[in-house]
C-alpha cells in the first residue's frame, strides 16, 4: 500500500519500518514483540513480520536469553559510513580529548546534516553528567549553544528554510519559544563567533559552542558543557580555547582529501 504526501507517492510498510526503528530511544533498550507492536499502532501480526524483515537485514536482533529485540549492527556500520563520507569525527577525537581533560567538562562534537544537528562524539570529563546529549542525538536548533550557533552561519535561504522548520519545544523556563526571539540573538552571536546555552534545555547545565568549517563550508560545531556555575566562572577560558580549537580542527579538515 502507498499514500501520497506533498505530492510523492510513500509505500507505508517501509513508513512502518521506519518507525519501529525510531522506537529504539534510548538506543540500548530493548523491545517486546507486543511492546513494539504497541508502539506503532500495528497488530502483532503485521509488527512481526516487519521485525522479522528488519532481524534478517542485521538492523534489528533479537536476545535469544529475554526474546527482546534491540538495535542492529547495520544501523551502526551505516552511521559509520556516514560519518566517513564527512570526512569528520576521527580527527577531531583528540581535540574533545584535550579541551575536556583540561576544563573537567563535557566536550561535544556535533554535525549539521541535511538540515539537522546530531551529536557525532562525546567526550566526558568530570563528576558532572550531561543527561540530554548523546552519540546519535539529534539537537533542537532554538535551545542549545550548538543548534544556535549554526543558524547563526547559515546563509540567509539556508536559515529562512532552518527557522521555518524548528518546533519551539519549551524544556526549562529558559528555553527560547518563539522565532522572533530567537532570530533576535542571532546576530550577538555571529559578530561573537559564540553561542551560550544557559539551563535552556536541563537546569543546571550550560554550555559553550563555535562553529566549525571544512573545504566546503560550515559542518557543524564543538562545544563545552558542564555545571553553570563551574562553567559561568571559567567563561572566557573556555571560549578562548574552543576558538583555537576550531580553528586547529578546521584547518585540519579543510586540508584533508575529499571523499567521493
Amino acid at each position: 500500500m502507498s499514500v501520497e504526501k506533498r505530492g510523492r507517492r510513500l509505500i507505508q510498510a517501509v513508513q512502518r519500518a521506519v518507525q519501529i526503528l525510531d522506537c529504539f530511544d534510548p538506543p540500548d533498550k530493548g523491545y517486546s514483540l507486543g511492546e513494539l507492536s504497541s508502539l506503532v499502532s500495528l497488530n502483532k501480526s503485521t509488527a512481526h513480520g516487519i521485525i522479522n524483515t528488519l532481524v534478517e537485514c542485521s538492523y534489528i536482533v533479537q536476545d535469544p536469553s529475554t526474546g527482546k529485540y534491540h538495535l542492529g549492527s547495520k544501523l551502526l556500520e551505516k552511521g559509520l559510513m556516514m560519518l566517513e563520507r564527512l570526512d569528520v569525527p576521527y580527527p577531531v577525537h583528540p581535540h574533545l580529548e584535550r579541551i575536556a581533560d583540561k576544563h573537567q567538562n563535557t566536550a561535544h562534537l556535533y554535525l549539521y546534516v541535511a538540515g539537522e544537528l546530531y551529536c557525532a562524539d562525546k567526550v566526558e570529563a568530570g563528576s558532572f553528567v550531561i543527561i540530554s546529549s548523546r552519540v546519535g542525538s539529534r539537537l533542537p536548533f532554538h535551545a542549545t549553544a550548538s543548534g544556535k550557533v549554526v543558524l547563526a552561519h547559515l546563509s540567509e535561504r539556508e536559515l529562512r528554510v532552518a527557522l521555518g522548520n524548528i518546533e519551539y519545544t519549551v524544556f526549562t523556563s529558559r528555553t527560547i519559544s518563539s522565532r522572533a526571539a530567537l532570530e533576535e540573538s542571532l546576530p550577538g552571536i555571529r559578530s561573537t563567533g559564540y553561542a551560550i546555552e544557559d539551563e535552556e534545555v536541563e537546569i543546571g547545565a550550560y554550555s559553550i559552542a563555535v562553529p566549525i568549517y571544512n573545504g566546503r563550508g560550515l559542518i557543524g560545531t564543538i562545544s563545552v558543557s558542564g555545571p553553570k556555575n563551574k562553567m559561568v566562572a571559567i567563561k572566557e577560558q573556555v571560549i578562548h580555547d574552543l576558538v583555537e580549537t576550531a580553528s586547529a580542527v578546521s584547518l585540519g579538515l579543510s586540508a584533508r582529501p575529499r571523499n567521493h
